[in-house]
């Protein structure tokens, strides 16, 4: 098993193209795993996918980020599930200090969103995508977001 990254553009070695254009080299470019940084797609993916990025906006440790640079504990979740509901899964850069302790701010998320799994984990483990991965209430003034996926024959 193994993980080729399609944003380094790897082209088998009989080819010499470089140029952007899919239309012309999607079928050299090798890859099995889609990994975005710091993004979702807009739909759900038949294939699983793997969202990359920090809780903050480096990956990693970054002094010079203050308490707006990071991801809020709702905006974590929101991410999250937005993921999952779309075939996908996260992977959440942790970035500890010098001396290997994790920041507090970075603790804060984490535990945020193992306390939202400890309650909605049942719409996470061991889910897929439903018929369609997302919708909005009706309710006005402020619309919900929501987000779907299933379980056996649950929604």
């Amino acid at each position: 098993d193994g993980l080729i990254n399609p944003r380094f553009k790897q082209y088998p070695s009989s080819s010499s193209s470089t140029s952007d254009n899919k239309d012309s080299t999607q079928q050299q470019i090798h890859y099995d795993f889609e990994t975005p940084e710091y993004k979702s797609f807009s739909d759900t993916q038949q294939k699983k996918w793997e969202s990359c990025r920090g809780i903050g906006h480096s990956f990693g440790y970054n002094q010079l980020e203050g308490p707006t640079d990071y991801l809020s504990i709702e905006e974590l979740v929101h991410s999250f599930v937005d993921i999952v509901s779309k075939n996908g899964n996260l992977l959440l850069n942790v970035g500890p200090l010098a001396n290997g302790s994790i920041p507090l701010i970075q603790k804060e998320r984490l535990i945020g969103l193992g306390s939202w799994l400890d309650q909605n984990g049942e719409a996470i483990f061991r889910t897929r995508p439903w018929s369609f991965s997302e919708a909005e209430t009706t309710e006005q003034p402020t619309k919900i977001r929501i987000r779907f996926t299933t379980a056996a024959s649950t929604i």
